[in-house]
């Protein structure tokens, strides 16, 4: 039993210990005696040249395993260090650099060759002397290094826009109406900031509109929403994709107009909103996109105008908006894009 318990813990340790390491790949082409564990190697970075006279030895990726945690940036070039060592090399050119992102892997994963160089040659190309094959990159998953969006932009959409509310117990008058002022035109504009890793915040203002005719009263409904935004991006050389969430401010305002006169119902309350998105870049800067967003409150005070006197409502007759958005429009981007 003791030997068990002890060979279950000693499985289990060997798991945490290389679970925490990245996963190393190599493919060796020419191999020379190893160097001291000691000895300097020179990293060139990604978009770096290496001398002419360099020496393909290999090629290394680092990639997550999926519960690595000693991947930071200076780690990963650490193990290619490693291997470059192990073939006889003495310099590591960055050939692809994932950083990470909120949509893979936390880990910075890399990719690049092992080349052996002669100490005295300095003189660098103007273009690099290999180029990596497609085939490699998708063998060892490590793609082209994540694009960045532009450090600022301003989004302008308009659109359709659906309350999927509904009251119970009306009559087909009252339902119709209900359905009218239900759907209508709304609309948005963002300015957002984003930072190295596609993060960013912004600050967004939404309405809504929409009217109907009942019992000889004209109802002009207009929402509108201010909230300050998180934003985040998956971005790729034309397209990127937008998730957004906030809280902020709703107002509610429906105008009644009635042959005696002309009165309102109003309130506000908290609510908040979620947005899925699509962009297209046309050029440097400007695009197109299309975004599908879900905003909501529920409103336990309304306020009456020329009306009824106000009055607080009651848990069972709070009245609930929430809305669907069905929105495209414009884009444009400040900044450079990378």
């Amino acid at each position: 039993m003791k030997k068990t318990n002890l060979l279950l813990c000693t499985l289990f340790l060997v798991f945490i210990l290389t679970s925490c390491s990245p996963r190393i790949t190599t493919t060796v082409f020419k191999q020379y005696p190893p160097v001291d564990k000691t000895a300097p190697v020179r990293v060139f970075e990604y978009g770096e040249q290496a001398p002419e006279s360099s020496e393909v030895l290999g090629m290394v990726a680092i990639t997550d395993k999926g519960f690595t945690t000693k991947c930071d940036y200076e780690s990963v070039k650490g193990f290619a260090m490693e291997e470059t060592r192990r073939m006889g090399g003495n310099a590591f050119q960055v050939t692809d650099h994932r950083l990470p992102n909120f949509w893979g892997s936390t880990c910075h994963e890399i990719a690049g060759t092992a080349l052996r160089i002669l100490l005295e040659d300095s003189t660098l190309n103007q273009k690099p002397p290999f180029k990596i094959e497609d085939g490699y990159r998708q063998a060892y998953g490590v793609r082209r290094r994540l694009y960045q969006t532009s450090p600022f932009d301003f989004t302008l959409n308009v659109g359709y826009g659906v309350i999927y509310n509904r009251t119970k117990g009306l009559d087909r008058s009252e339902k119709r109406a209900e359905r009218e002022l239900s759907n209508g035109l709304t609309w948005d504009a963002t300015f957002h900031q984003y930072f190295k890793n596609n993060m960013g915040w912004g600050i967004q203002y939404s309405g809504y509109n929409s009217s109907t005719t009942f019992s000889g009263f004209d109802h002009n409904v207009l929402l509108t929403y201010i909230a300050p935004q998180y934003s985040l991006k998956a971005v790729w050389e034309k397209w990127e994709m937008k998730y957004e969430l906030g809280v902020g401010y709703m107002r509610y305002y429906n105008k009644v107009t009635a042959p005696q006169g002309v009165g309102a119902v109003y309130g506000n309350t908290i609510a908040a909103n979620m947005t899925l998105g699509f962009e297209y870049k046309l050029s440097k800067h400007f695009g197109l996109g299309v975004d599908l967003g879900l905003v909501g409150g529920s409103f336990g005070k309304l306020k009456y105008k020329n009306l009824i006197p106000e009055r607080e409502l009651g848990e069972d007759e709070r009245m609930g908006v929430e809305r669907v958005n069905f929105t495209l429009g414009f884009r444009y981007y400040i900044g450079r894009k990378k």
